[in-house]
């Protein structure tokens, strides 16, 4: 019981902070949080989560495709489907 104990601390000690949330998943398995902006005028705004995105092969061309793609098809986005997001 002592053993695991110091480990832990030793293995603390080691570390000069707790890991986030990007040193714990690798890249080819990321979650991005894009905020998408319908008027600035009046400051509308949601954030869009996209998950699973694999960020060695994904392009930019790519990303702003899957952002359209989910706001057209996710409930919560209604409101934005009519909004020209830089076509």
């Amino acid at each position: 019981m002592e053993g695991s104990a110091s480990t832990t601390i030793e293995s603390h000690l080691a570390s000069p902070h707790e890991l986030l949330a990007s040193e714990l998943k690798p890249v080819t398995d990321a979650t991005l949080t894009i905020r998408v902006i319908k008027s600035f005028e009046y400051r509308t705004q949601k954030s869009l989560v996209l998950k699973d995105l694999d960020l060695t092969k994904l392009t930019v061309g790519e990303l702003l495709e899957k952002c359209k793609a989910a706001v057209k098809t996710s409930p919560g986005f209604k409101a934005f489907r009519t909004t020209n997001f830089g076509d």
